[in-house]
C-alpha cells in the first residue's frame, strides 16, 4: 500500500523530476489532460491537469498537501488506507500543472466483468456501479455477490472518512459510482481527493447524485452539508444495493426502523441543510458506537487527541450557513436564525472548546425542564376514590395522582 505517509518526495515536485511516463491510465479525461503511472515510483500515479492552476486554487492544492501533518496518526492513517489522497503538487516554471497521489491497491482493481459471448473484460477498477446492484446483477456481471457483512464494511469504510473530512472542516463533494472503490474484504477507497475544498468547494455534481438543496440552476458552492447528503446516499446504496430514490430504498435496509435508517431519512429529506446529523454520528449509528457530540449538537467521530487542520481543534465543531444559498424550510415553520460560519467578516471565532455563547447560555436557561407538578396527597386520592369508585380510580390515575 501507499499513502500520503510514506511518500518518496517532497510536497512540490518539478515536472521534469517525475521522470518517465510508465503506463497510461487515461487521457483528456475530466479536468486532467494525462494521468499515468511514473517509472521511477511504483505505485503512485502523476496526474497532469489540462489547465495549470493558478493563485487561491494552487495555495488550496498545497494547503490539501499539508492537510495531514496537521492530523493524529489515526487520522493519517484512515488516509492512507481508503483515499488518494494528494501528496505532491507537480510545478513547471513556477505553476501548479498537476499533482502526485497514491495509487490504489491492486485489491481494487482487478475486477473482471462478464462480456457479451462469454467474454471477459480486461482487469478494471471495482467501482460502487457494481455494489449499487442487485445479488443477482452481481452474479450476472461476475464482479461476485456481495454479502450483507462486505457491504455493512465498505458503508463503514466510507463513513470514517466522511466524518475525517467533516469534522477538518474538508469538503468532498465529487461523490459518484465511479469516485469510490470496494472489494470483496469490505475494504474502500475514495479516489480524486484533490478537488477537495476547505469549508467550500466549487459545485460539481455527477448524474444521480443531485442534492435537492444545492440545485444544478444555481450551482452553489458546496460544503460539509452537502457532502452528508451525498455521503448517505451512498450509504443506502451501499447497503441495499438499489439505485433508485434513497428516501424509499431506506425500506430496504437490514433495520428499517433502526436508528440509522432513522438518521439517513433524516438526512435525506429535511428541508435545512444545517439540520442533517453528521457523518459520525452516521458511522456510529452503523458500527455500534457512540458518537461524540458538541455543544452546537453536530456529531463528530471519536477524535481524542486529534487536531483540527485548520487550526481549531476539532472538538469545535460548528454548523456553519452553507455559502450563498439560503435557508429552505417548509411553510409555516418557524426556524432559529442561521449561524453564520465562524471566521466570516464580522464574525467572532470561538477559541476555546465546547464554551457557549450568551444567546446559547439564554436559550439553554430559557429551554430547562420545568420541575414536574407535584402529585396529589393520599387523603385527595382517597376521597376521589370514595366519591367516584371505580371511575375515581381511573382518573386519578390519568391525572397521576397515584
Amino acid at each position: 500500500m501507499t499513502g500520503w505517509s510514506d511518500r518518496p518526495f517532497g510536497p512540490e515536485t518539478p515536472l521534469d523530476g517525475v521522470g518517465r511516463a510508465g503506463r497510461e491510465i487515461s487521457s483528456d479525461d475530466g479536468e486532467s489532460k494525462r494521468v499515468y503511472e511514473p517509472s521511477r515510483w511504483p505505485g503512485w500515479i502523476a496526474k497532469v491537469y489540462r489547465d495549470p492552476l493558478t493563485g487561491p486554487a494552487a495555495a488550496e492544492l498545497g494547503r490539501l498537501v499539508a492537510a495531514p501533518a496537521g492530523m493524529g496518526p489515526d487520522d493519517r492513517g484512515l488516509l492512507d488506507r481508503c483515499t488518494s489522497w494528494p501528496a505532491s503538487r507537480i510545478v513547471e516554471s513556477g505553476r501548479t500543472v498537476g499533482v502526485l497521489l497514491p495509487k490504489a491497491e491492486d485489491r481494487f482493481l482487478n475486477a473482471r466483468i462478464n462480456l457479451p459471448g462469454g467474454r471477459r473484460s480486461d482487469p478494471r477498477q471495482l467501482t460502487v456501479d457494481w455494489l449499487a446492484q442487485s445479488t443477482a446483477d452481481q452474479r450476472t456481471g461476475g464482479v461476485g455477490e456481495a454479502s450483507g457483512q462486505t457491504r455493512r464494511q465498505v458503508a463503514e469504510s466510507f463513513l470514517a472518512v466522511g466524518a475525517l473530512l467533516d469534522r477538518h472542516g474538508l469538503v468532498y463533494g465529487d461523490w459518484s459510482y465511479r469516485n469510490a472503490f470496494w472489494c470483496q474484504d469490505g475494504s474502500g477507497y475514495l479516489i480524486d481527493m484533490d478537488s477537495c475544498g476547505f469549508g467550500s468547494r466549487p459545485w460539481v455534481e455527477s448524474p444521480g447524485w443531485a442534492d435537492p438543496l444545492y440545485p444544478v440552476s444555481r450551482r452553489p458552492r458546496l460544503d460539509v452539508y452537502c457532502d452528508r447528503y451525498k455521503l448517505a446516499m451512498l450509504t443506502v446504496r451501499c447497503l441495499t444495493g438499489e439505485r433508485g430514490d434513497p428516501v424509499k430504498a431506506c425500506g430496504a435496509l437490514p433495520e428499517p426502523k433502526g436508528e440509522l435508517a432513522g438518521l439517513l431519512r433524516q438526512v435525506l429529506t429535511v428541508q435545512e441543510a444545517g439540520r442533517r446529523p453528521s457523518a459520525a454520528e452516521l458511522h456510529a449509528a452503523l458500527a455500534g458506537g457512540p458518537a461524540r457530540r458538541t455543544a452546537t449538537g453536530t456529531g463528530s467521530a471519536n477524535v481524542t487527541g486529534a487536531r483540527r487542520v485548520g487550526g481549531v481543534r476539532s472538538g469545535t465543531a460548528r454548523r456553519p450557513t452553507p455559502a450563498g444559498r439560503p435557508t429552505v424550510t417548509p411553510p409555516g415553520t418557524r426556524t432559529s436564525p442561521a449561524r453564520p460560519r465562524a471566521g466570516q467578516p464580522g464574525t467572532p471565532l470561538r477559541t476555546s472548546v465546547g464554551t457557549p455563547t450568551t444567546s446559547g447560555r439564554a436559550a439553554a436557561r430559557r429551554n430547562a425542564a420545568k420541575p414536574p407538578a407535584p402529585k396529589a396527597g393520599r387523603g385527595k386520592v382517597l376521597a376521589a376514590l370514595v366519591l367516584t369508585g371505580t371511575a375515581g380510580w381511573f382518573a386519578a390515575r390519568l391525572l397521576g395522582w397515584i
